[in-house]
């Protein structure tokens, strides 16, 4: 199956791994793969994580979707820092709400904005609106499914002082793209 062969030639994820920095070079944004594929420890990246990725940026050089950056007062913390990443999130600005979880759920928690937020001139995500939020580690392949599933995704890599709203703009019809 072609499964397999990706499984066995690891050559498979370095070809989608190019792909992934030629999509990023058009985009011309070098945060947004750490946002969206920002494993713990050295891993190497699977094929699947390489695919991810791809489909991912894709998804944002085709405009379906868009990408906010919006600023911290600090760097996130470790999962277990619960009330210390709490109080980080309430410093947001005005219209944004967050609450975290830390790795109690399917997400490290959620974010919510209270109306509809112009992201460029004459193009608007809907608001109100709520999607997952992680914190820290996150795989490419759960930033495409919170896409796919629930929208969009904030992320917060570790060492960054910014979150990264990722909401889809358009949905193609029966696809996941």
């Amino acid at each position: 199956s072609t499964h397999a062969l990706f499984i066995r030639d690891p050559e498979w994820a370095r070809l989608l791994c190019l792909n992934a920095d030629e999509y990023e070079s058009v985009i011309g944004e070098s945060f947004i793969l750490r946002s969206i594929h920002d494993p713990s420890g050295e891993e190497p990246i699977s094929i699947y994580q390489a695919h991810a990725i791809t489909r991912v940026l894709m998804m944002i050089a085709l405009g379906d979707v868009c990408v906010v950056k919006i600023r911290l007062s600090a760097q996130a913390f470790n999962n277990n820092r619960t009330e210390d990443n709490q109080d980080l999130l309430d410093s947001l600005p005005s219209g944004y709400r967050a609450v975290f979880y830390g790795r109690q759920a399917d997400s490290d928690g959620i974010l919510e904005w209270n109306s509809n937020m112009e992201y460029i001139p004459d193009l608007t995500i809907p608001g109100p609106g709520m999607v997952p939020l992680e914190i820290g580690s996150s795989d490419a392949w759960t930033t495409w499914e919170h896409l796919a599933f629930h929208g969009g995704v904030a992320r917060i890599p570790y060492g960054s002082d910014h979150m990264y709203l990722f909401a889809r703009l358009r949905v193609h019809q029966n696809t996941f793209l």
